[in-house]
């Protein structure tokens, strides 16, 4: 998958997916690859940060090709309305480094680490410790990516209205 994205083979893949909205806190993103060492390597969907590997309009085919090359997302939001790169990313057995904010609590529900957005430190701290954990950070990701299912969904849904009824 990385030589068919152009990707390295011999780094560490950081995946940061967002728009350059300064809800999605993109310096983060930046402070923290200065910050690491050089066997890290960012790539990027949406604008480039720093020297990042940059994708633009991927289809959906492409999305997960670029997940399922990487090694972890991160995803240090201010705020969201959902935050679907999480999912994503648990459905492709991608460890995720996110924000503490209450929505991600709740899409995570344990499964990523979470960390403050505005603390450069615990952000940093935060991709070693996912790259520690490696595993353990896929089968929780893999175990909450079945919350999401369409399966999962319908069956609730069909719960719901036959409660209503």
């Amino acid at each position: 998958m990385r030589k068919e994205l152009g990707l390295p083979l011999d780094k560490k893949l950081i995946l940061s997916v967002s728009s350059d909205q300064p809800r999605k806190n993109i310096p983060m993103v930046k402070s923290v690859m200065d910050n690491l060492d050089s066997s890290f390597k960012l790539v990027r969907v949406g604008i480039p940060v720093g020297d990042s590997i940059t994708f633009n309009d991927v289809d959906t085919v492409k999305i997960n090709k670029i997940y399922n090359a990487s090694d972890m997302l991160f995803l240090p939001t201010l705020e969201e309305g959902f935050g679907y790169p999480v999912v994503e990313a648990f459905k492709t057995g991608l460890p995720v480094l996110t924000s503490n904010i209450d929505v991600i609590k709740e899409v995570s529900n344990g499964a990523a680490l979470l960390v403050n957005p505005e603390e450069l430190k615990e952000n940093v701290e935060g991709i070693y410790g996912i790259m520690d954990n490696h595993e353990y950070y896929v089968k929780k990701g893999y175990e909450r990516a079945k919350y999401y299912a369409s399966s999962t969904i319908k069956e609730k849904l069909i719960s719901y209205y036959n409660g209503i009824l």
